[in-house]
């Protein structure tokens, strides 16, 4: 990502390999990369659900999944700074790459 859209924006607290539910493998919640998105204080929060949490293996954890996600929001939610927060997929996110390459421009 350009190093002039985390200057202007924030930072990238995300974790690889690591998924939304707490009995996965690498849960996000228990990773110190969560902590320190939290004491960034931040006004946006954008949660991309990516590919780890569509992992064919967690499918026997998908009855946690909608409360897992939604600790994960609360704890933000939580924060004084009382951020706002979107979901985004990976599918859109790679779509909205596509499209800001098309223009010229570059996405985050």
């Amino acid at each position: 990502m350009d190093a002039a859209w985390f200057k202007l924006f924030g930072s990238n607290f995300g974790v690889g390999g690591a998924a939304v539910e707490l009995d996965s493998g690498k849960p996000y919640m228990n990773q110190s990369e969560f902590q320190n998105a939290k004491e960034f204080k931040p006004n946006i929060v954008i949660i991309m659900l990516g590919t780890n949490d569509a992992n064919p293996a967690l499918k026997q954890n998908a009855s946690n999944f909608v409360a897992d996600y939604s600790q994960l929001i609360d704890a933000f939610q939580s924060l004084a700074s009382k951020p706002k927060y979107g979901l985004l997929s990976h599918r859109l996110f790679l779509m909205m790459e596509q499209v800001s390459a098309q223009k010229g421009s570059k996405f985050m």
